[in-house]
């Protein structure tokens, strides 16, 4: 999700995925899945992930599409 949405290649995105569940003190998988739950607009099963993610990268889901 990272990749996509950073545009940044996958070691970074990882990197970025460990730094951030390292600093929360959750699981990197317990993140990730919050991170896809979030971008696939599914609610997310873990609250802290879910804050977390809404708090990291909560500003990469704000829908920028144009209303016509």
């Amino acid at each position: 999700m990272l990749v996509g949405l950073r545009r940044c290649d996958a070691k970074e995105a990882f990197s970025e995925l460990v730094d951030v569940s390292t600093r929360r003190g959750l699981s990197p998988f317990a993140l990730g899945r919050a991170l896809v739950a979030a971008a696939s607009g599914h609610p997310v099963p873990d609250s802290d992930a879910g804050a977390a993610v809404a708090d990291e990268w909560g500003e990469l889901f704000v829908d920028t599409r144009v209303s016509t």
